[in-house]
């Protein structure tokens, strides 16, 4: 599956993000809540995403995009669908 077809599902609330540049790379940090249905139920997860960008030839393209599941508590129970 690819995952622009599964992100296209989720819901997301983004509490946190950073960016720190090193040499000719820029290192994104986003603390999100990810909300979605499986089956008859909705969950909830948090997530710490790292995008890692390269800059090349005057252009950023993406080396590298993570999604690591954190342990800390969802930061809300609900998310506002607007």
């Amino acid at each position: 599956m690819r995952f622009t077809k599964f992100a296209k599902r989720l819901i997301k609330v983004i509490y946190n993000v950073s960016v720190n540049f090193i040499g000719n790379k820029a290192i994104v940090l986003n603390d999100i809540d990810l909300e979605d249905v499986v089956g008859d139920n909705t969950v909830v997860n948090p997530f710490m995403v790292t995008e890692v960008y390269i800059k090349e030839k005057d252009s950023w393209k993406m080396g590298s995009l993570t999604f690591s599941r954190l342990l800390r508590s969802v930061k809300t129970n609900s998310i506002d669908k607007k």
